[in-house]
C-alpha cells in the first residue's frame, strides 16, 4: 500500500484506501540492541472494502476533518527483519482498549457482561526503591513520556528538574518534543530564575509563568497533555511532582485517559445529555474551562485549549474534578449544566449524581493536611457534606445515615521505616501539632488511621533493620511515603467502593475551598488543584468497584459468573488500623531522637523550608522610624524638605 508522503514519516502511518500496485518501498532501518529493526507502518493491515459514496482520503485530510479509513488484520510479511507496526511502538501500558464497542461521537452506553473484569482506572507510580513484587502493573515516568509518537507535551505541575524531565522523552531521529511547562512562578523568583536558567539548554521547551490574585496557596496542580503524531491526544492526571526522587522513593497515582482522536468534520454540538456528569463530552467542559482559568491569570493556554477541542472525549470515563484561585457562588438552584463548579461546590455537584447507599465510610488518604480555618465548621459546612452527599440529589433535608469519615496519614514510627529513612518524610506536610492546635487535633485524632496498616514492637528490635524489605504490608507501599492524595467511600465492611477520586487537593481548605462566607454564601479557594472522579456503573450495568492490591485487575470468586468487577488500585491495605493512644501524625517540624532505620536521627529543618512556614513579621513603623532619624531643612524659597539619617541602616 501506498502512504501519504507529507510531513515526514510520521504521516506514512496513515494509508490511503486504494492499494498500490507496486509493492510497499523498504522502510528505513532503526537500531536496536544487536538487532537491526525496521519499522513498516502497514504491517498487518490491508485495504478495507471502500462505499462508492465514501471520498477517498486527500493531501490535508487530518485539517479538513475526514476520518481515517478501517482497516482489517492481515498476515504480516515474511521477512528475515522484525517488522513492527507504528501502533506497536507505543508502550502497551498506555494503550487502552475500548471494551463496549466501536468509537462513535457521543456517550458510549456501557454494556454489563457476566464476569466481566475492568482494570482498575487509577494507577501507581513505579517506586525503584521497592522489591519488584510490589511495582506489578504500576507506570513509570518513562512509560508516559517514552512515547516516539508524541510531538508535544504540555506538563502542569507545581516542580520541574527541567534535564531529569527531558531526559524521560523518546531520543531518536526525527523532530523534537515540544514541550510546554505550566508552573507557579510570580511568587518565588528564586525558583523561577533556577527554571529558567535550567531552561536556557533546551530550545525546545516554553516556560508558560501562572499568576495567581489569591494572596495564599499554591499552583499545586499535576497534569500532563500529550499529542501524537497518529493525531490522537492524552490526559494523564498524576500526583507526583516532575522530579526523579518523587517518581523513584514516593508512593504517587496516574489516571491515564484513553486515545482521544479528532472530532470528525461537522461533528454535532454536545446536548444537554452529554454534559451530563460522567460523560466524556463534560469532562471536555469541565477541563476547557479549567484552562481557560490560566488565560484569566496571565497564563498563555490558548493554543492547546484551540487543540483539545477539536478531539473526541466520548471515550473518557469520569469526572473532571479542579479548583481555581478566587472567590467563587456556588450554583445550587437553578444548576446550569454549562457552568463548572470549582472546590468542594464542584465536588458536591458531582457526588449528587453518583448512586449509593447511604452509611459506610469516606476515607481521606492524604499528604498534607494543612489550614483548614475552623475545622469544625469547615468539616461540617464544606468539605464534610461535599464527600458525603450522594445520589440522593439536593435536598435540604441532611442524611439521616452519613458515612463516617477518615484519615490515613503516617506516623513517625512509619515514617522511620521507609525507604529513606526521616528524610522520607519531609515533603508531608501538616498543620496539626498536639499543644499549639489543641482544638483541631482533638476533632481529627479519632479519624486518623496508620499509613503501613501494621505496628511493629519497638522494644528489643534492631532499629538498623529496615523492617518491611521484605513485607511491604497489602498493598506492597508501606515502605514509601505517600505523595498521593485518593478518597474513596467505601460501603460497609469495606468489601466495594461506591466512587474513587484521584486529585492533587490535599485535605485544606485552600484547596478545596473555604466555608461559605456569612451574607453573600461565596467561597474563597487559594490554590489550582485537578483531579477525576469515578464510580463503578460508568464502566457496566451493575458492576462493582472492589479493591485491588499489587495488581490492577480484580479476581471473580468464581470466573465467568457474578457481577462485572472493576478493579479499585489502592496504596493501602485494609481494613484500617486507626492511631494507638500513644500515636502521633508525622510532623517535619518535631525533632526525633530515635534513630530510624539508616542510623539517622531527626533534626527538623531551618523554619520556612519544613511542615510549617514561620509567622510574617509586621513591617516596620515607617513614620516613627522618619520622624526619629530625620531632620528638616529650609529651602531659599521658603519650602522645607525633610532628610532622612541611617535608614538604609535602620
Amino acid at each position: 500500500m501506498r502512504a501519504i508522503q507529507q510531513g515526514g514519516w510520521p504521516w506514512r502511518s496513515v494509508l490511503r484506501h486504494t492499494p498500490s500496485p507496486s509493492p510497499p518501498r523498504r522502510p528505513p532501518a532503526v537500531k536496536g540492541r544487536g538487532l537491526t529493526t525496521r519499522v513498516n507502518p502497514g504491517a498487518g493491515l490491508a485495504p478495507a472494502p471502500v462505499p462508492s459514496s465514501h471520498p477517498p482520503l486527500t493531501p490535508g485530510w487530518h485539517a479538513s476533518g475526514q476520518t481515517r479509513p478501517r482497516t482489517v488484520p492481515a498476515s504480516p510479511p515474511s521477512s528475515r527483519h522484525r517488522w513492527i507496526s507504528t501502533s506497536a511502538s507505543r508502550p502497551a501500558s498506555l494503550i487502552t482498549k475500548n471494551p463496549f464497542g466501536e468509537r462513535r461521537v457521543g456517550q458510549v452506553k456501557p454494556r454489563a457482561r457476566k464476569g466481566m473484569m475492568t482494570p482498575s482506572p487509577f494507577r501507581l507510580t513505579t517506586v525503584a526503591a521497592l522489591p519488584n513484587n510490589t511495582n506489578v502493573e504500576t507506570v513509570s515516568v518513562r512509560d508516559v513520556l517514552g512515547d516516539p509518537l508524541i510531538s508535544e507535551c504540555w506538563s502542569i505541575n507545581d516542580t520541574h528538574d527541567i534535564p531529569w524531565f527531558m531526559s524521560q522523552f523518546h531520543k531518536g531521529p526525527g523532530f523534537p518534543t515540544t514541550v510546554h511547562i505550566i508552573q507557579g512562578l510570580s511568587t518565588n523568583l528564586p525558583e523561577k530564575h533556577a527554571l529558567l536558567e535550567q531552561k536556557e539548554s533546551y530550545s525546545n521547551v516554553v516556560i508558560h509563568d501562572v499568576y495567581s490574585k489569591a494572596m495564599t496557596g499554591t499552583h499545586h496542580t499535576k497534569m500532563l497533555v500529550l499529542f501524537r503524531r497518529d493525531l490522537t491526544a492524552q490526559v494523564v492526571v498524576h500526583t507526583a511532582q516532575m522530579t526523579r526522587h518523587d517518581w523513584d522513593r514516593h508512593t504517587n497515582g496516574v489516571w491515564l485517559s484513553p486515545p482521544l482522536p479528532l472530532l470528525p468534520h461537522n461533528a454535532p454540538a454536545p446536548t444537554a445529555e452529554d454534559l451530563q456528569i460522567g460523560r466524556g463530552a463534560r469532562f471536555k467542559h469541565d477541563l476547557l474551562n479549567y484552562l481557560r482559568s490560566y488565560d484569566d491569570n496571565r497564563g498563555d493556554c490558548r493554543h492547546i485549549i484551540h487543540r483539545l477541542a477539536q478531539h473526541d472525549f466520548s471515550a473518557v470515563r469520569g469526572a473532571f474534578i479542579g479548583s481555581v484561585p478566587g472567590r467563587h457562588v456556588p450554583r445550587d438552584v437553578p444548576r446550569d449544566p454549562s457552568q463548572t463548579q470549582w472546590g468542594w461546590p464542584g465536588l458536591r455537584q458531582a457526588l449528587e449524581a453518583v448512586p449509593g447507599p447511604e452509611g459506610g465510610q469516606v476515607v481521606m488518604q492524604t499528604s498534607s493536611v494543612g489550614s483548614l480555618g475552623d475545622a469544625e465548621e469547615w468539616l461540617g459546612c464544606a468539605l464534610g457534606p461535599a464527600l458525603t452527599a450522594s445520589g440522593r440529589g439536593p435536598s435540604e433535608k441532611p442524611n439521616p445515615n452519613p458515612p463516617k469519615l477518615q484519615v490515613v496519614f503516617p506516623t513517625p514510627d512509619e515514617i522511620r521505616r521507609s525507604v529513606d529513612g526521616y528524610a522520607s518524610g519531609k515533603d508531608l506536610r501538616i498543620k496539626i501539632k498536639p499543644k499549639a492546635h489543641a482544638g483541631r487535633f482533638k476533632l481529627l485524632r479519632p479519624m486518623l488511621h496508620r499509613w503501613s496498616g501494621r505496628r511493629w514492637n519497638i522494644t528489643g528490635e534492631d532499629p538498623m533493620k529496615f523492617e518491611g524489605q521484605e513485607d511491604m504490608g497489602l498493598a506492597g507501599r508501606s515502605g514509601a511515603t505517600p505523595h498521593i492524595n485518593m478518597y474513596v467511600r467505601y460501603q460497609a465492611g469495606g468489601g466495594a467502593a461506591d466512587w474513587a477520586l484521584l486529585t492533587s487537593a490535599s485535605v485544606s481548605a485552600k484547596s478545596w475551598g473555604e466555608a461559605p462566607r456569612a451574607g453573600d454564601g461565596t467561597v474563597a479557594i487559594g490554590s489550582w488543584e485537578a483531579g477525576v472522579l469515578v464510580w463503578p456503573a460508568l464502566y457496566a450495568a451493575g458492576a462493582r468497584m472492589v479493591p485491588v492490591y499489587r495488581t490492577d485487575t480484580p479476581v471473580p470468586a468464581v470466573r465467568g459468573q457474578g457481577p462485572p468487577l472493576v478493579g479499585l488500585r489502592i496504596p493501602y491495605g485494609l481494613p484500617l488500623m486507626p492511631y494507638d493512644a500513644d500515636d502521633t501524625p508525622w510532623v517535619a517540624s518535631t525533632k526525633h531522637d530515635q534513630l530510624d532505620w539508616l542510623g539517622n536521627k531527626w533534626v527538623p529543618p531551618p523554619k520556612g523550608d519544613g511542615a510549617e512556614k514561620p509567622k510574617e513579621k509586621k513591617p516596620p513603623n515607617l513614620k516613627r522610624i522618619l520622624d526619629s532619624r530625620g531632620y528638616d531643612v529650609t529651602r531659599r524659597d521658603g519650602s522645607r524638605i525633610r532628610f532622612i539619617a541611617d535608614i538604609e541602616r535602620r
